[in-house]
């Protein structure tokens, strides 16, 4: 299989071009018509997974699933912009947009996968601890905190419950969110709950700001509601 995109603005010529060819580029079929009229600058497919693609215009990012049949835009606070390039960080599975003007856009591609599911909950990046989270030594702000990105889909609106357990299956947090029928993100800060303190052998100090952040190790995640439960690791590493 082999891809090529033609980009045709120069002569006022709009279109999106994408072609594919099964046969080394003897036969070629036209896979870009469902896309809005834009110039095409770059197509990639998924490394594991042929039949995903995603193709960079001078406006937008879109996604195809079944080979190129569909085209969706992929959005999520992207600007329209201009892409020139994409790339997929393997280990991560990362998908890198790299725009003109507008910096690097990062799309978790484990969170796109699980569209679809019954109640599914995607791989959860290895996240750094560490013993400035919290602290008020930055005078900008109250100090930098964990990001942790929760990325769940439910079949339907319902209220999770999410637990953070440690390696004894101890719960050292847990929180609430309202979620949406679909692809779900919820941000957590890495702290841990009052009670939750008493459940390590060496007591994680209290920053400034009065949270306490998750030490190095091995935690789960558990989301639980109406629809079930479903888990994921996260670790915090050094």
């Amino acid at each position: 299989r082999v891809y090529a995109t033609l980009n045709g603005y120069r002569f006022d010529d709009f279109k999106p071009y994408i072609y594919m060819s099964e046969d080394y580029g003897n036969t070629w079929k036209n896979i870009g018509a469902s896309i809005p009229t834009s110039p095409i600058n770059v197509i990639i497919e998924h490394p594991e997974k042929d039949n995903i693609l995603f193709t960079g215009t001078d406006n937008a990012t879109y996604i195809s699933t079944d080979t190129g049949k569909t085209w969706n835009l992929l959005t999520g606070g992207m600007p329209p912009v201009a892409v020139h390039d994409l790339k997929i960080q393997p280990e991560e599975n990362h998908l890198l947009v790299g725009t003109h003007g507008r910096s690097i856009y990062l799309v978790d591609l484990n969170a796109l996968e699980i569209i679809g599911n019954d109640f599914a909950f995607a791989k959860v990046d290895k996240t750094r601890a560490s013993s400035r989270y919290g602290s008020k030594g930055f005078m900008w702000s109250e100090g930098p905190e964990p990001s942790i990105e929760l990325a769940f889909y439910s079949p339907a609106a319902a209220k999770i419950k999410i637990e953070i357990l440690n390696e004894n299956g101890k719960t050292v947090q847990e929180l609430t969110t309202i979620a949406d029928k679909g692809l779900n993100f919820y941000e957590y800060d890495g702290s841990i709950s009052k009670s939750g303190i008493k459940r390590f052998k060496d007591t994680p100090k209290t920053a400034d700001n009065g949270k306490t952040y998750l030490p190095v190790g091995k935690y789960t995640v558990k989301l639980s509601g109406a629809m079930g439960s479903v888990e994921q690791m996260l670790e915090m590493v050094e």
